[in-house]
């Protein structure tokens, strides 16, 4: 699995928020107290991958040190954290604890009518899912232009470069 710390920017190009993340999580929505959407324009997402999980959340942290944190008044950062906390994947053994902790609990008749209900009230009639399946067909994502990853490349190298002094 690839890790990465990616920076979401403003128009004028500075950081406004720093996560760790694989897949596609640096260009979805984050729900929570601060709701925060990724930039519509995704030359402003700057993707640094690493080798491990460990080093992303090490970059993670490095970056939030270095631009501060706007709740605690030392930067321009909406994260709510210093970064570094959290998982991306839940090993077998705890899958495995989470699922005996579930075995035997026997939900009430209410509780049991409420879940169905709910799952009944997400069905889509056939013509419906036809225009979503139609409505979907052919699209794709769309790679970066040339330019932007241009700019991605030249971030990247810009803080590659000044590291040593972030580390310090």
């Amino acid at each position: 699995m690839v890790y990465y710390t990616y920076l979401w920017l403003r128009e004028d190009g500075s950081a406004y928020y720093v996560g760790k993340g694989s897949g596609n999580r640096a260009f979805k929505r984050h729900r929570g107290c601060c709701a925060l959407h990724p930039p519509k324009d995704r030359s402003r997402i700057l993707i640094i991958e690493l080798d491990s999980e460990i080093d992303a959340f090490t970059v993670e942290r490095e970056l939030i040190s270095y631009y501060g944190r706007k709740d605690l008044g030392t930067g321009c950062l909406h994260n709510l954290t210093d970064g570094g906390d959290g998982i991306s994947s839940v090993s077998i053994e705890t899958r495995q604890k989470m699922r005996n902790s579930h075995l035997g609990i026997k939900l009430s008749a209410h509780h049991r009518k409420k879940q169905s209900e709910a799952r009944k009230g997400v069905s889509h009639s056939l013509e419906h899912c036809a225009a979503i399946s139609k409505a979907k067909t052919g699209k794709r994502k769309r790679p970066h232009t040339k330019q932007a990853r241009a700019r991605i490349s030249a971030a990247i190298a810009r803080w590659w470069e000044n590291r040593h002094r972030i580390l310090q």
